[in-house]
């Protein structure tokens, strides 16, 4: 039980990882084009 939770949240970690990732990647991609 604990351990699932801990399993979601490690989860949500890593895909909070990625959209971050991926939006420091557009706002550098947008400023390039401007």
């Amino acid at each position: 039980m604990i351990q699932a939770m801990h399993h979601e949240r490690h989860k949500q970690k890593e895909i909070a990882v990625a959209i971050g990732v991926n939006q420091s990647t557009v706002l550098r991609e947008l400023k390039r084009v401007k």
